[in-house]
């Protein structure tokens, strides 16, 4: 692996930013990365939200969003509960 210079890092955080896809998709992008990230794919929100606010976003929309979004993690941890509780383990 290599070492990247501030240099380098810094056009490739502006390049992730300036991808498209995330404004592209909106609120409903945010609450689909907010709900698999909840669940089993580790998929960062911060980008999402950072472009969403910088693209003009109301931030209490955002928030919203964000907090319905998460309850991914309860219905996993239910899931999960419920699959441990069962008689076949």
């Amino acid at each position: 692996m290599t070492n990247l210079g501030i240099t380098e890092t810094i056009v490739i955080i502006v390049d992730i930013l300036q991808n498209p896809i995330f404004v592209s998709y909106g609120l409903a992008g945010l609450f689909v990365n907010g709900f698999l990230a909840s669940t089993a794919l580790p998929i960062p929100l911060g980008i999402t939200v950072v472009v969403l606010l910088t693209a003009g976003q109301d931030p209490l929309i955002v928030f919203v969003v964000l907090a319905v979004s998460t309850w991914g993690d309860l219905l996993d941890t239910y899931l999960a509960g419920q699959v441990t509780n069962s008689s076949i383990f």
